[in-house]
C-alpha cells in the first residue's frame, strides 16, 4: 500500500468464483475481488470492438519471416508478372484418385492425381503456336476431333492419291452425269440373306445378295421407254402385281419352264382361237339387259336350266342366288302366287290333291241346278276361319256331341261361351274369381284387399253386417278416392250386393281396396272379386 498512504481502506471480501448472492434489488453488498485481490468487474450491456486503431501484433522474428514468405507468393489475379530467379512460388499438393470426382463452377478445390503422383490434366489447347510433345508413358491418349491435325507420313504421296481415287468415285445426288471412260466408280458388296430383312425410310444400308451372288431386286420400272427388258426366273415363279406404265415395248417374260403367277391388275389382251371365240359369242346371246330386252321368236337365244332334285338344303335368304328345287321325276317345285292373271289358269294336281287357301275369289262351276242336297255334317272339328252358312230359311242342327265348344279358341271375331264357376272373361282373357274376408273394428282406413302389381280390384259380389251405428264407405286406396257414397250402418244392419259380372266397383291398377268407418265400429262379411 506504499510507505504512506492517505485516504480511506476500502475492505473487499476475497470470492475466487465470482458465487451468485441471494440479496435483492436495492440491497447493500460489499466489493469482491479474486485471490490475486483484483476487483471483480462485470460489463454492463455488448461491448463492440470495430476495426478502427492500430493493433500491435507482437511476434518473434521467425514467425514473422514465415509470414513474409508466405505473402510474396500471392498475386493479384490478371496484373501480376514472372521475373526469373525472383519471384516466389509455392509447392502444390492434390488429391490421389478422388471418390470425389467433380466440384461446382467456381468453387475452389484440390487437384486430382494418379496414386503414382501424375497430376490430371484436361488439354484444352486454344492459339497454341508451338509444338507440343505428349508422351503417354506406355499407355493410350485420347484424341477427339476439335482444332486441326497435322499428319506425318512417310508414303504421303501415295495417301495423297489413294484418297484422291477415292474422292473419284464420289458425286452429288440428282446434280452429277455420267462420261463414258472418264466417270470413276466403285464396286459395291451386298448382305447374303440377311437375318434383318428391312431399314427405316431414308436410312443408308446394304443391299440383299443371294448367297450364290445374285443381288436381290425389286423392279419398279417406270418411264422405260427403250429396249426389251428380259426377266429370267431361274427356274422359279415370278409374281407381277401393279400396272407396268411408260413401257412403249414389249417385254418378254421367261419363266424357264416354270409357272408365272399374274394378277388381274392393268389390261391384257387375250388371244382365242375361232372355235373359243364362236362360243363365247353363243354365250353372250342369251345374256340380256334386265327390263329392256324383247324376245323374238326363232331367234331369241335361251340357255337350259337345272334344278336340284328334292334339296335337303330347302330354302335360301332374301336376295340370295340359288338352284331351284324339282321332283325326282322332273318337276319343278312351284309356289303359284298368281297376280293380276287375266287369263283361265289350269292346275293338274296329277292324281294328288291340292290345297288351296281362302284368299281372293273363287269361281265354282257346278252342273247341277235347283235344289243342293248337302249330306248330314258328322263331326265338326276345330275351326281356324270364318264359316258362313246360308241356312236357306230352314233350321241348322249341329249335334251337341259332336260339337266340343271348349277345344275352340277365342278369336278376336267370334263370341266364346262358357259355363263355367272356376273362370270369368274379360274380353279374350280367362280370369280367376277370388275371395276376401271382412273382418274390421279400426276407426278410419282398413284394408280389405291388397294391391297388386299392375291390376285393378274389381267387385263382383259383396256382403257385410255391422255391430253398431257407423259410417262406411269402400274407397280406391287408404283415404283414396271413394268407391260407394257413405252407408249409414246400425246395429245389426248391413246389406248384399249380388253377383254382376261387369263388377259393382274396381280399383285403379296397383291399388288396395280401402273400407273407411268413423268409428270403431266391427264389420263383418264377404266379398267375390277379380284381378283385372
Amino acid at each position: 500500500m506504499g510507505a504512506t498512504p492517505t485516504g480511506t481502506l476500502a475492505v473487499a471480501i476475497r470470492d475466487d468464483a465470482l458465487s451468485a448472492l441471494t440479496p435483492i434489488e436495492g440491497d447493500a453488498i460489499g466489493l469482491r475481488v479474486d485471490a490475486n485481490g483484483a476487483l471483480w468487474t462485470i460489463p454492463s450491456g455488448t461491448v463492440t470492438v470495430d476495426n478502427g486503431g492500430t493493433f500491435a501484433v507482437q511476434v518473434d522474428g521467425d514467425a514473422l519471416t514465415a509470414l513474409q514468405l508466405i505473402d510474396d507468393i500471392i498475386y493479384t489475379d490478371d496484373t501480376s508478372t514472372h521475373s526469373t530467379g525472383t519471384t516466389k512460388v509455392a509447392g502444390i499438393g492434390a488429391v490421389a484418385t478422388p471418390t470425389d470426382g467433380s466440384v461446382g463452377a467456381n468453387d475452389i478445390g484440390m487437384l486430382a492425381m494418379s496414386t503414382d503422383r501424375r497430376l490430371h490434366v484436361d488439354a484444352a489447347i486454344t492459339a497454341q503456336d508451338i509444338d507440343i510433345n505428349i508422351q503417354d508413358g506406355g499407355n493410350s491418349i485420347t484424341v477427339d476431333n476439335a482444332g486441326t491435325f497435322a499428319v506425318q507420313e512417310a508414303n504421303s504421296g501415295d495417301i495423297q492419291t489413294a484418297l484422291e481415287l477415292i474422292d473419284d468415285a464420289i458425286f452429288t445426288d440428282d446434280t452429277s452425269t455420267h462420261s463414258t471412260g472418264t466417270t470413276k466408280i466403285m464396286g459395291i458388296g451386298a448382305v447374303a440373306t440377311p437375318t434383318d430383312t428391312n431399314v427405316g425410310s431414308n436410312d443408308i444400308g446394304m443391299p440383299a445378295m443371294s448367297t450364290d451372288r445374285r443381288l436381290h431386286v425389286d423392279a419398279d420400272i417406270v418411264a422405260q421407254s427403250a429396249g426389251d427388258i428380259t426377266i429370267a426366273d431361274g427356274g422359279n415363279s415370278i409374281t407381277i402385281d401393279g400396272t407396268l406404265t411408260g413401257i412403249t415395248n414389249d417385254v418378254s417374260i421367261d419363266d424357264g419352264g416354270n409357272s408365272i403367277t399374274v394378277d388381274n391388275g392393268g389390261t391384257f389382251v387375250v388371244q382365242v382361237d375361232g372355235d373359243a371365240l364362236t362360243a363365247l359369242q353363243l354365250i353372250d346371246d342369251v345374256v340380256f339387259v334386265d327390263d329392256t330386252a324383247t324376245h323374238t321368236a326363232a331367234t331369241t337365244k335361251v340357255m337350259g336350266i337345272g334344278a336340284v332334285a328334292t334339296p335337303t338344303d330347302g330354302s335360301v335368304n332374301a336376295n340370295d342366288i340359288g338352284m331351284p328345287a324339282m321332283s325326282t321325276d322332273r318337276r319343278l317345285h312351284v309356289d303359284a302366287q298368281i297376280v293380276g292373271q287375266d287369263a283361265d289358269f289350269t292346275i293338274a294336281d296329277g292324281g294328288n290333291s291340292l290345297t288351296v287357301d281362302n284368299g281372293g275369289t273363287f269361281a265354282v262351276q257346278a252342273a247341277q241346278s235347283g235344289t243342293w242336297n248337302v249330306a248330314t255334317v258328322t263331326t265338326l272339328t276345330t275351326i281356324t276361319n270364318d264359316v258362313s252358312i246360308d241356312d236357306g230359311g230352314n233350321s241348322i242342327t249341329v249335334d251337341a256331341t259332336q260339337l266340343d265348344v271348349d277345344d275352340l279358341a277365342p278369336t278376336a271375331d267370334g263370341v266364346a261361351a262358357a259355363l263355367d264357376t272356376s273362370q270369368m272373361m274379360n274380353g279374350l282373357t280367362a280370369l280367376t274369381p277370388k275371395y276376401a274376408v271382412i273382418d274390421d273394428a279400426s276407426s278410419g282406413d282398413n284394408t280389405i284387399v291388397a294391391a297388386v302389381v299392375g291390376k285393378k280390384i274389381r267387385v263382383l259380389a259383396l256382403f257385410m253386417v255391422s255391430g253398431g251405428d257407423v259410417l262406411a264407405r269402400f274407397e280406391d286406396g287408404a283415404g283414396g278416392t271413394a268407391l260407394t257414397g257413405q252407408m249409414d250402418l246400425t246395429t245389426n244392419s248391413g246389406f248384399v250386393l249380388p253377383f254382376n259380372p261387369v263388377g259393382w266397383f274396381e280399383t285403379t291398377a296397383n291399388t288396395l281396396l280401402n273400407l273407411e268407418l268413423d268409428g270403431a265400429v266391427s264389420q263383418d262379411g264377404s266379398l267375390v272379386y277379380v284381378e283385372v
